[in-house]
């Protein structure tokens, strides 16, 4: 047994003599737990927006008699009552008259609430007065504009007369208090209750999701400690090479190699624990002080034990894979041995790891299911063992590569967490983009169609109009179709009858517009026979559009949407000028939407994997700025020529790159195959292959902006 007195008195005074990069390891380790504590407590001691959750419905019978208030005080003499409702209202703004859903409550503000896009239709700004009129109204009144859409408007009428059968809207009442009551008049249910009981347990809530869903979670969270474990690791290799004359002098006076790995064991088990703790203190103190100012009320003290035990698990298993490689080359007493890369039994845990999830998911229980995310795991784990596999032909190549692979093996410490994070996030991406496989092409069920909405019913459609047809001039000059709605009835459309059939032809239903095209299934005849009643000025039902009638005098309308349906399918440039094109006063939805499909299938995925990839790098930069200058200076002395100084710091940052990126895409690729999900057909090519490209490019010109950094530096101390 070894006796760890002497370890933990040298791993202590280390942490007190470099107190700054002590505090940088515990700032690193206290921020993530602090996030996922405030996170769990949230999740389990509180509630979003109280006010519509912690409440009593009250429902109102169709046969009653009296007043709202009457019938309910029958039943709840003391309660405090609210009444919502929410009706198409009269906004004048200037010389500007629009219709609009407003939202109303007998405990409302005497401000109105808009969207930025809204208030520049109406052209007004926050704080500005804009004159509205409900229904039951018979004078409009001014109430200044916020930002806020979350306000709610005053009701501004007696609760008292409130009949729910002939009010001009749906009057909806509540009350705060949890409250249970039936009768046949007045049934009140409340909707959340306010007992408190234990969370929701973590596996429980996982089980919930399907194996991808499991696996990704996983690995996600994997990633981040091994991105912690990565920031965390060149802290303690330099805390071994600056204790290595330290560890000599202790091995001559009898320590043995055992003793001198446990000194940094327990230095990063120490800066851990002091990590953790302030991690949940200061997650605990944001949870009290900062939730219940953003909309969170506080519905009790839940401790998440799940949750919070399998962060303490997580930050000290980040400790200890933070320090082993360090504390192993730390206990080699021939500096020579410090530099070659031997195989040891961890590089074995992470290869053992997937092997065995591979036969747990071949196992017909619902334990398989675990086995998608412990495969990420030990394929993450598993960068120490594949740069042990590569450094056997390390010995050939160009003299770059070969100093470029060298010094991959030599800082393996520094690498192989760097290479890990990598490949756990190209494995993410690689699992959720199979099935997902996005090809530019012209599919004939999806007739191209594009909707044009406004942000505010305008009673002077000509603006909305105006952007419509300059819509229509950008995608070929087809004509808008303009559906428009009564204001007095918004559940009758309007619609020229000349226009009917081709509507029918070519739009989807307004529900399911932006999922696949729902074509009308009324047949050449019945269209006619709609034509003609609504030429006779009759209405009639439609599957899509519900009442239809054709416009006629007196009759008061808004444009609700205008339709266009161009001859061809869009090319991407017509969609990129759709997206450029200004639209002050609507939005612009298309079908089918390429440039929104490229950008969440393509341009997401490459942008996340590059940025991460950059990031991984400037702190694999920062973090060993120290070694990489000792590096650098050596073979400047030697003669090393300034070019290749920076081919070889280029190539060592696209080897880590390309390395993750592979083998992150690889694993997922197998994983599939092996369990035979979707298949090898629904791979998409194009974006691994720009994977493969791109993010080797962004490390390669991170190393070489790196490299040339430090020449600059050099050249300037000599």
């Amino acid at each position: 047994m070894t006796n760890l007195r002497m370890p933990a008195r040298i791993a202590w005074r280390d942490i007190t003599s470099h107190r700054a990069r002590s505090i940088v390891a515990v700032l690193f380790f206290a921020l993530p737990i602090a996030l996922v504590t405030l996170a769990g407590f949230t999740l389990s001691s509180a509630d979003w927006d109280a006010d519509n959750t912690r409440k009593s419905w009250i429902t109102l019978s169709s046969e009653g008699e009296g007043t709202d208030l009457e019938r309910i005080r029958a039943v709840l003499p003391e309660e405090e009552l609210i009444a919502e409702t929410t009706a198409r209202t009269i906004l004048t703004a200037g010389d500007t008259t629009a219709y609009m859903d407003v939202r109303y409550s007998s405990t409302g503000d005497d401000t109105l609430g808009l969207t930025s896009a809204v208030a520049e239709a109406l052209g007004v700004r926050e704080g500005d007065s804009i004159e509205i009129q409900a229904p039951w109204e018979q004078e409009p009144r001014a109430l200044p504009v916020s930002f806020d859409t979350n306000t709610q408007v005053n009701l501004h009428y007696p609760l008292d007369e409130i009949v729910s059968a002939v009010f001009p809207s749906r009057v909806s009442w509540h009350t705060p208090a949890i409250v249970e009551v039936a009768t046949p008049d007045v049934e009140v249910s409340p909707l959340h209750s306010m007992a408190q009981g234990s969370p929701v347990p973590l596996l429980k809530a996982l089980s919930g999701g399907s194996a991808i869903t499991i696996a990704s979670a996983v690995t996600m969270g994997l990633l981040g400690l091994i991105v912690l474990a990565a920031m965390i690791s060149p802290i303690f290799a330099v805390a071994a090479r600056r204790q290595f004359h330290t560890m000599r002098l202790l091995s001559i006076n009898g320590a043995a190699p055992s003793q001198l790995r446990w000194s940094l064991y327990l230095e990063a088990l120490m800066v851990a624990a002091v990590g953790i703790g302030l991690g949940l203190l200061l997650g605990i103190a944001a949870f009290l002080l900062i939730v219940p100012r953003i909309g969170w009320d506080l519905t009790g003290f839940v401790i998440p034990i799940d949750l919070l035990f399998l962060t303490i698990a997580s930050g000290l298993f980040c400790a200890l894979a933070a320090a082993v490689i360090p504390a192993v080359q730390a206990s080699r007493l021939r500096p020579e041995l410090s530099a070659r890369l031997r195989w040891r039994w961890p590089m074995s845990i992470g290869p053992i790891i997937a092997a065995v999830s591979l036969v747990v998911i071949l196992l017909p229980t619902d334990v398989a299911i675990l086995g998608y995310g412990f495969f990420g795991i030990g394929i993450v784990t598993s960068t120490p063992a594949l740069l042990w596999l590569l450094s056997h032909w390390a010995a050939r190549g160009p003299v770059a590569l070969r100093l470029a692979l060298r010094d991959l093996f030599r800082q393996v410490h520094r690498t192989a967490p760097a290479i890990a994070a990598i490949v756990g996030l190209s494995f993410v991406l690689g699992v959720i983009s199979i099935g997902n496989t996005y090809v530019y092409q012209n599919d004939p069920s999806e007739k191209p169609q594009i909707a044009v909405h406004p942000h505010v019913y305008l009673e002077d459609s000509s603006p909305i109009e105006q952007e419509a047809q300059e819509v229509a001039n950008i995608v070929g000059g087809a004509t808008p179709i303009y559906i428009r709605r009564a204001v007095e009835n918004d559940e009758l459309a309007i619609i020229e009858p000349s226009r009917l059939r081709e509507y029918l032809r070519h739009a989807s239903s307004p529900t399911d517009f932006y999922a696949t095209s729902v074509q009308s299934d009324a047949t050449e005849e019945e269209i006619d026979t709609a034509i003609e009643a609504l030429e006779r000025g009759e209405t009639v039902e439609l599957s899509l559009l519900g009442s239809v009638t054709a416009p006629r005098d007196g009759l008061d309308t808004y444009l609700d949407t205008a339709y266009i349906f161009p001859q061809q399918e869009l090319s991407m440039g017509q969609e990129v000028r759709l997206c450029l094109s200004k639209q002050d006063f609507t939005s612009i939805h298309s079908q089918p939407d390429h440039l929104g499909r490229v950008v969440e299938h393509y341009l997401f995925p490459l942008v996340l994997l590059s940025l991460a990839c950059l990031a991984v790098m400037i702190m694999l930069a920062a973090l060993s700025v120290g070694e990489t200058r000792a590096d650098l200076t050596t073979m400047w002395a030697v003669g090393a020529p300034p070019r290749l100084l920076s081919r070889i710091s280029a190539l060592q940052s696209l080897l880590i790159a390309a390395l993750g990126v592979a083998v992150g895409l690889a694993s997922a690729l197998f994983l599939y195959v092996f369990t035979d999900i979707k298949g090898i057909g629904e791979v998409p090519w194009l974006l691994w292959l720009l994977l493969l490209v791109v993010v080797p490019l962004v490390g390669w010109a991170s190393g070489g902006i790196t490299a040339a950094a430090s020449r600059k530096t050099q050249s300037r101390q000599r």
